[in-house]
């Protein structure tokens, strides 16, 4: 399975989103997406993080 992310609708790679983010939270957003996936089936979450901005996760 491909891990995609967004911020604010520009597609950045991991380790830009883990050091944007932090490594931690960013697992547990994705680990949120893919058990989200498993129960309903949407393979992409947008969320607002306080002073971030939209991240996105595109799970293909």
């Amino acid at each position: 399975m491909k891990i995609s992310y967004m911020l604010n609708s520009v597609s950045i790679t991991k380790s830009l989103a883990e050091w944007y983010i932090g490594a931690y939270a960013l697992e547990r957003l994705t680990d949120a997406t893919i058990k989200g996936y498993k129960r309903n089936g949407r393979k992409k979450n947008k969320m607002w993080l306080e002073g971030t901005g939209f991240l996105t996760i595109i799970l293909d």
